[in-house]
């Protein structure tokens, strides 16, 4: 999603820093983008796991030191709750922290990821813990006026892996099928309704995090209504954005998804 790339595309990736690679937030930064990147977990980071991570901060604002002292701190080690830090539960400090980035930039452009971990990686059930607190964190950026400009994307990088629920058919689909959800803003859906209903077709249609990428650029680089209706949709190409129509005959080998992963 970020990169639009597979991990073994780039060479020698597991001997170097990602440091010199081209992320999307790389982009939106290039054009006057205030950028973020926040993931709790850092010791099962995406880019620190089995990659060798950034010498220098990707992002205008980067909440893995953070998470790293927060991880060690004697607040959490002496809290008998496993998911929280002293009185407050730890997805919180995800939630504020995006909070406090989008009432900074709120009167220019923003970028910002956000991925939380630590309640859904090893098991199913502590998902509900986090149900309220985002749909109350959705609520404030509605009641602030936050998503009147903002397109939001919620998604997974996979389903459960792990527990009994894994055996079943239905966990081996759910692997294979993670989470995604978009929101664009209701004057985008008025004014580009023909590129709103591609968004909504696309959802019956086969697609992967390549296109998700894809749309990414779309949205940084959107000018008017004439840019897409001019620029035909390649079916050669790995990412096609959901804001164009995706073809209804798209194969698992033309999006990118190798076999092990189709359903």
């Amino acid at each position: 999603i970020v990169s639009g790339q597979l991990q073994h595309e780039v060479p020698d990736i597991h001997n170097q820093t990602l440091d010199g690679l081209n992320f999307v937030w790389n982009d939106f930064k290039r054009q006057g983008y205030a950028t973020m990147f926040a993931e709790d977990e850092p010791h099962l980071g995406v880019f620190n796991l089995r990659l060798g991570g950034f010498d220098q901060i990707p992002t205008d604002h980067y909440m893995r030191y953070f998470w790293q002292a927060q991880r060690e701190s004697h607040l959490r080690q002496a809290c008998s709750e496993q998911f929280c830090t002293g009185p407050t539960p730890n997805h919180q400090y995800l939630f504020q922290y995006l909070d406090d980035f989008f009432l900074k930039y709120r009167n220019i452009s923003r970028f910002a990821v956000g991925f939380s971990g630590e309640l859904s990686h090893d098991e199913v059930n502590p998902s509900q813990y986090l149900d309220s607190d985002l749909l109350n964190f959705f609520r404030r950026l509605r009641r602030k006026g936050q998503l009147k400009d903002t397109a939001v994307i919620v998604f997974s990088d996979h389903g459960s892996r792990r527990g009994k629920v894994r055996m079943t058919l239905q966990g081996k689909i759910e692997e294979r099928l993670p989470f995604l959800a978009i929101y664009l803003p209701e004057d985008f859906r008025k004014k580009h309704s023909d590129l709103y209903r591609n968004v909504v077709m696309n959802a019956a249609r086969l697609t992967s995090p390549f296109d998700v990428h894809e749309t990414l650029l779309d949205l940084l680089d959107f000018i008017e209504l004439s840019y897409f209706l001019f620029l035909q949709v390649s079916t050669s190409r790995r990412g096609i954005s959901l804001l164009r129509a995706i073809p209804a005959n798209r194969t698992c080998a033309e999006a990118g998804i190798e076999t092990h992963w189709s359903v």
